[in-house]
Parts: structure tokens; sequence; C-alpha cells
């Protein structure tokens, strides 16, 4: 990080901010006091101005993440040391959902069917639904 004090500004209302630059595509750190409260903020800056992607943490979550350094670091470095030692697999999904899928189409299709003898009940076929290969035939009263 770099230590140079990019910018120090006070604004005639009083508000006071310094800011440091953490790299050259414009990630910024900025400390300002605004409403008579400090706020450190890790933002990304664009032709020098703040955007909305960043954060702004008040001095107790600042004081608490500067208490996880030591264990973010040591994070850091086990996802690492994880990452160099082993090789990428692709998972494929398990072919089981696809059959329990089939199941409880093949059990909702017959339960329907049962019902459409009773009186009253008029059913209708239906286009296939975004989760369903076939059509399906559904009640008047089904909701999708």
């Amino acid at each position: 990080m770099s230590q140079a004090v990019l910018r120090q500004t006070q604004s005639p209302s009083g508000n006071y901010e310094k800011r440091f630059a953490l790299n050259q595509q414009g990630k910024k750190v900025s400390i300002s006091q605004w409403k008579g409260r400090v706020k450190v903020h890790i933002r990304q800056y664009e032709r020098n101005l703040p955007t909305r992607k960043g954060l702004a943490l008040d001095i107790n979550e600042w004081e608490i993440l500067k208490s996880h350094i030591s264990n973010i670091d040591d994070a850091i470095g086990d996802v690492i040391d994880v990452l160099q030692n082993s090789t990428p697999t692709i998972q494929e999904p398990p072919p089981v959902r696809a059959r329990q899928h089939e199941q409880i189409q093949k059990r909702m299709m017959t339960e329907m069917q049962s019902r459409s003898d009773e009186p009253g009940n008029r059913m209708k076929e239906s286009t296939p639904h975004r989760c369903h290969r076939e059509p399906i035939i559904h009640q008047e009263s089904c909701q999708e």
C-alpha cells in the first residue's frame, strides 16, 4: 500500500479527509469526518470521484477489522496453499437428481389423472413448464 497521502482537504463546513491509494486502478482508502463521525472508506474511484463500489466503516468496525488482520492473513495463506496443491476438478451434478425429478413428475401425473376421474375436475393440457421437458396436465385451479 502506498504510504503517500494523495489528498488532504478540509471543507468550509469543517469536514476533513485524507486519501491513500491502494493500486493504480482507482482503489483508495479515505478517512473522513462527516457529521462529527470519523469514517474509513475503502472504495473504487473513477476520475478521482468515489463510486458506490466500496464500503464505509465507522471507528468500531475499523478496530474489529484490524483485530482480525492476523487471522485474515492466515486464512489467505491457507487458501493459497490449497489452490497451489490441488488440481482443479469439474464436478458433475449427480444423476440421482434427474431420476428423482422424473419420479416426482410421474407421481404427480398419476395423482392428477386419478383426480380427473372425480366429477367436476376438468383437466387441460398446457405448454411445458420451464423445468419439464414434456407437456404437463394442469388443473384449471393450478397456480403455475
